[in-house]
């Protein structure tokens, strides 16, 4: 993970992880300077309308 998320911020690039389930999880990507992350953790599957819902309340989200 290091490796991807370092040529990327190369590349100028941003970083989303997918799969964070856990708060463990969210503290390594954290620390490995992840841009952001998706997941369980952050929110479960949702139709269109929730998703857009989600969107708009949380448009800042987390932010490693």
């Amino acid at each position: 993970m290091r490796a991807i998320i370092q040529m990327a911020h190369a590349l100028n690039l941003c970083t989303i992880a997918e799969g964070a389930e856990d708060e463990a999880t969210r503290a390594c990507l954290q620390q490995l300077e992840c841009d952001e992350v998706q997941g369980y953790l952050i929110a479960k599957p949702m139709v269109e309308d929730q998703a857009a819902t989600f969107i708009r309340e949380y448009r800042d989200g987390w932010r490693g």
